[in-house]
This record gives structure tokens, C-alpha cells and sequence, in this order.
């Protein structure tokens, strides 16, 4: 997606690619919507991290047990803060997509009143 906005206009707006591969490719849209946190998670923990780091709070290469005793459970003792921040900590997604159906149900809820009250 790219937007460009000039003196508090739109003056261009346009999708790119695909907005989901499988089972069938369906095209980006420009009123295509996503999910914050996978924006927010990144850029959040990220930075969060660093500045924790700077300070001297946290190492990346220590277990993150040493500053959340509570993550030691199920085998995870010996993960790294750096191996979590790569994404090799060896993790597995373990919620079916049905746990997420009731936050999916409420966003369109909200979308649709959302849409609703800025056409009044």
C-alpha cells in the first residue's frame, strides 16, 4: 500500500500485491485491513528492548528466565532474549484459529459502526 499525502490531502493511493497467497491469491486492496499488532509488536517490543538494552537492564544473549522467572515452564528455560527477539527460540503457534474468532467478530462490529457513524 502506498499513500501520499499532501497539505492534509490523499494525493495518491494505490495497493500492490496480494493480500492473501493461500489457497487462492487474492489481490491487495486500498480498504484492505490489518491487524495493528502485528505493526505494533514488532515496533513496540523493538524499540522497548533497545532502550532496556542502552540502560544496561538487559542482556540479549542471557535467558529471558533471568528477567521472567514465569517463562522457564515446558522446556523453556535455556531461550534467549535474542533468540526470541530472531525468532529462533523454537516457539510454535499453539492457538487454533478459533481462539481468535470473538476479537475477528468484535473488529467488524466495530468496522461496520465505525463506517457507520462517518457517513453522518
Amino acid at each position: 500500500m502506498l499513500a501520499v499525502g499532501h497539505r492534509g490531502k490523499i494525493v495518491w493511493l494505490k495497493a500492490y500485491g496480494h493480500r492473501q497467497l493461500v489457497p487462492h491469491k487474492v489481490a491487495m486492496t486500498t480498504d484492505t485491513l490489518f491487524d495493528l499488532a502485528s505493526v505494533t509488536k514488532p515496533i513496540a517490543m523493538a524499540t522497548s528492548v533497545m532502550v532496556l538494552i542502552e540502560r544496561g537492564k538487559i542482556e540479549l544473549d542471557q535467558p529471558v528466565t533471568k528477567y521472567v522467572p514465569e517463562f522457564r515452564w515446558n522446556g523453556k528455560e535455556g531461550i534467549t532474549v535474542r533468540q526470541l527477539l530472531t525468532h529462533q527460540g523454537g516457539l510454535i503457534l499453539d492457538n487454533p484459529a478459533a481462539d481468535y474468532r470473538k476479537e475477528l467478530d468484535t473488529f467488524r462490529h466495530c468496522r461496520a459502526a465505525c463506517l457507520l457513524y462517518s457517513e453522518k
